[in-house]
């Protein structure tokens, strides 16, 4: 079916397609994502209907910080939960993000990027607020234009209910989010096609619920966290529908198919096999059990 054209920004276009997968909406407004929390509640006041059939509660906190929190535990017990910030506030929302993106939660930010206050405050836009996120395991999608902010936006609510992995999708602050353009809207009912529902399902079953306790988040040391963290990583890749590594998923390109050992996580500066030090070796120093050469990364050795 041809899809309607109207005009629009791209904070209104985001709230289009973002209100669609969202059961709770944690704000705190910020500019120059404001218009994204702001579209969304006005959606929710007129009692418009998202995929599964009800109105978005719409909560604002005191802070980004309580958003981000308010969005981590809306998820654990069952809610698809968006949120909408930039700068200072996405840093706020990093806590939470190392725990959402941990423990595989469907979350999406939309974060309208801009420069970081430092020495005086700014609005000028920039991605230094979205660079200092790339540790916190968020997939990232960037939209350059209304357009694809419209459909990007979309992308990344499906992309992480199907994978089970967080997604912040940004685009320039000002220069995107407030460019009116002429673009294609999606009908809902196309959206819909297009949602895994089992995973939906999957997910709400997931969820926290009193007459069905589980353990989550248990303490963990240096025997019980490294070993699944190595164990999730490679399968953490193959989850991720529509953004495949080429090579990485069966280890090619690196020597002996090393990507799937555990404990092992390929980055910069991981060029070679890790090896536990031996004694004599470069300083003379004892060996130090579990512990890895210089500049590939902490952790348990499991070689």
């Amino acid at each position: 079916m041809a899809r309607q054209r109207k005009t629009m920004d791209g904070n209104t276009a985001t709230a289009h397609v973002s209100y669609a997968f969202t059961d709770v909406a944690a704000i705190y407004p910020i500019t120059p994502s404001s218009p994204m929390a702001d579209e969304t509640d006005k959606y929710a006041a007129a009692n418009k209907k998202n995929l599964f059939g009800r109105e978005v509660q719409v909560t604002e906190m005191q802070s980004e910080a309580g958003a981000a929190g308010a969005v981590h535990g809306s998820l654990a017990a069952g809610a698809l939960t968006t949120t909408y910030t930039a700068s200072q506030g996405l840093l706020l929302m990093i806590p939470n993000m190392y725990k959402i993106a941990g423990e595989f939660l469907p979350s999406v930010i939309h974060c309208s990027a801009r420069s970081l206050s430092t020495h005086a405050l700014c609005i000028f836009g920039d991605h230094s607020d979205v660079y200092a996120c790339r540790q916190t395991g968020y997939a990232m999608l960037c939209s350059n234009s209304p357009q694809e902010a419209m459909d990007l936006g979309a992308v990344a609510h499906l992309a992480a209910i199907k994978g089970r992995v967080p997604f912040l999708h940004f685009f320039d602050g000002f220069r995107t989010s407030h460019e009116i353009q002429k673009i294609e809207v999606w009908d809902y009912k196309d959206l819909a096609d297009m949602l895994d529902w089992d995973a939906v399902d999957a997910f709400r079953r997931r969820s926290l619920n009193p007459e069905h306790p589980v353990s989550v988040a248990r303490p963990g040391g240096e025997q019980t966290e490294y070993p699944p963290i190595g164990a999730v990583c490679p399968k953490s890749v193959d989850r991720r529908p529509f953004f495949r590594y080429s090579g990485v998923e069966r280890g090619e390109g690196h020597e002996g198919g090393a990507a799937h050992r555990p404990g092992l996580r390929r980055g910069v500066g991981c060029d070679q096999r890790p090896r536990p030090h031996r004694r004599g070796e470069g300083s003379g120093r004892p060996a130090v059990a579990g512990r890895r050469p210089h500049g590939l990364g902490g952790g348990v050795d499991h070689n």
